[in-house]
């Protein structure tokens, strides 16, 4: 996410208790990144960065999934390095969308 500034990496488990990776969809900017399942075209999980230093000294981290399998989404900085954000959601439970305007410090 935004150019680099941030991974995201995304694992999800399904009803028998298996975690598998999810894949990266192409998405047509840097600021946002699609990630499906199985199928390429069956889109689960939507994540963007904003860049609002200018505004509360922070970025912010916003994503929804379309499932409700159990998900576990990391960020990392990997440019200020520290600890990565990390978001859950349990099987079997329709997630909230996540809006975390405080997610990482600015330089």
């Amino acid at each position: 996410l935004l150019a680099g500034r941030f991974r995201v990496e995304v694992e999800w488990t399904d009803f028998s208790s298996v975690t598998r990776d999810a894949l990266v969809s192409s998405a047509s900017t840097s600021d946002t990144a699609l990630f499906y399942w199985t199928n390429a075209v069956n889109l689960e999980l939507l994540i963007k960065g904003i860049d609002a230093c200018s505004f509360n000294n922070k970025f912010w981290i916003y994503f929804a999934a379309a499932t409700n399998v159990g998900y576990r989404v990391t960020v990392t900085d990997t440019h200020a390095g520290g600890e990565p954000k990390v978001y859950t959601n349990p099987v079997g439970t329709v997630p909230q969308a996540t809006t975390d305007i405080s997610a990482f410090d600015c330089p």
